[in-house]
């Protein structure tokens, strides 16, 4: 799979991950944090683009989920 492929898939998914962290987190800085983390970890998963695109939705949606509570899971267990 050409890399060039890949990063298209990205692109179209990246909007979709923002809104995500965003609802979540409701600070842009950090929601764009969040979307990045959580592009880099699925783009190294070979598996996800040969997934269908809902199933693609699905995945990234959990991921950005996980790196939005990340920093707040952290916080409250530091306290």
């Amino acid at each position: 799979m050409n890399l060039d492929y890949k990063v298209e898939i990205l692109r179209r998914l990246e909007t979709f991950s923002y809104q995500v962290a965003y609802f979540i987190l409701e600070d842009e800085g950090l929601a764009i944090d969040a979307t990045k983390r959580a592009l880099i970890e699925v783009s190294l998963n070979a598996d996800f683009y040969r997934q269908s695109l809902s199933n693609q939705r699905e995945t990234l949606r959990k991921l950005t989920i996980r790196q939005s509570l990340a920093p707040k899971t952290k916080t409250l267990l530091s306290n």
